[in-house]
């Protein structure tokens, strides 16, 4: 027994001994100052973004983490992006956790990701070109030639199994010649797990997202002033679902409340609490979209319970809408209006 427990006692030792070797040659050879040139310059060159990170850094236990990065195109193809939206993603810290096993392999497989208060910011011109066109387009050439790792000058692989994104805000902004829309939402949770990819780069994917009270606004500005439009309201979610190349599916709850409008001079400033449960599936090859069961409430008052199929139909769409308690009273939701 003694020798046992004394084989065991150096299988350990020997172990910290190879985990704490592992941490000294990184600190080493890849000191942080370093790494963090290392990831600005790889970023520049297989990505064609411009990146700013203050510090890059590795611990045994937790993995690497980067703090305050943003990106932003190089080569953007519109000149006239709006200056809150030449930044791309910032993202207060960033974490890459890997396997350990992976260590003796020579490399670190990096197995999670987690993004901490990223944000997003979307830009569409009235062309349709996008402040993100140029990070898409070598995301796109990077995928295509995965194979050629020659390049890679850090011994890490990506095999992502979670990506979380906690506290997650998003901006975007749609111009065209007769008006400009903007949306802002968040903080959201976004966790993807299970997440795997195939050799033909079909995905599968888990998710949960979840929102708090986050503050949605949407706005338009029209060249006529008549037609400017202002909403804001308070997000609650709580969704799962999974994710595939050519299917969604979704299931749970989505409320709006403190919901206010102005149209024009009309301003409504006491919307009814708009609340929806639901279950969705949604086929993107055809299109098909089918809701077995979703309930409407207003004032945490239900309204309508139904079922609902949607799906095209040569060049029509055809829908079928199903209601199995409730009606739609227009004389009693225009009173809730009011």
């Amino acid at each position: 027994m003694k020798r046992l427990a004394k084989i065991l006692l150096l299988a350990l030792l020997a172990l910290l001994l190879v985990l704490a070797s592992v941490a000294v040659y990184v600190r080493v050879k890849y000191p942080s100052e370093r790494l963090r040139q290392i990831v600005i310059a790889t970023l520049a060159e297989k990505f064609r973004v411009q990146a700013q990170i203050e510090s890059l850094s590795f611990q045994l236990f937790s993995g690497f983490t980067l703090k305050q990065l943003t990106l932003s195109a190089l080569a953007p193809n519109h000149s006239d992006v709006p200056a809150n939206f030449k930044t791309a993603l910032s993202i207060d810290e960033i974490t890459l956790s890997y396997r350990w096993r992976s260590v003796f392999s020579g490399r670190f497989d990096i197995d999670a990701l987690t993004l901490t208060r990223p944000r997003i910011s979307y830009w569409r011109a009235p062309d349709s070109s996008t402040n993100l066109e140029a990070l898409f387009a070598a995301l796109a050439d990077t995928a295509a030639n995965a194979s050629d790792a020659s390049s890679t000058r850090l011994p890490l692989a990506l095999n992502l199994n979670t990506i979380r994104l906690d506290d997650a805000q998003i901006n975007t902004a749609f111009a065209a010649q007769a008006d400009t829309q903007r949306l802002t939402l968040g903080p959201l949770t976004l966790v993807i797990a299970a997440f795997t990819v195939d050799r033909a780069a079909a995905y599968h994917a888990r998710f949960q997202l979840e929102a708090d009270a986050a503050p949605l606004a949407y706005s338009l500005r029209a060249n006529d002033s008549t037609r400017n439009v202002d909403y804001r309201a308070s997000l609650h979610a709580d969704l799962t679902g999974s994710a595939s190349i050519d299917s969604l599916a979704a299931s749970g709850g989505i409320a709006l409340a403190q919901n206010a409008l102005r149209y024009g001079k009309t301003a409504l400033d006491s919307l009814p609490e708009i609340a929806l449960q639901a279950e969705a599936h949604y086929l993107l090859p055809s299109s098909h979209l089918t809701l077995p069961s979703f309930a409407l409430a207003l004032n945490k008052k239900e309204i309508i319970a139904a079922r609902y199929d949607q799906r095209r139909q040569d060049s029509t769409t055809v829908f079928d809408l199903h209601a199995e308690r409730g009606a739609l009273d227009l004389a009693e939701m225009a009173q809730l209006l009011h």
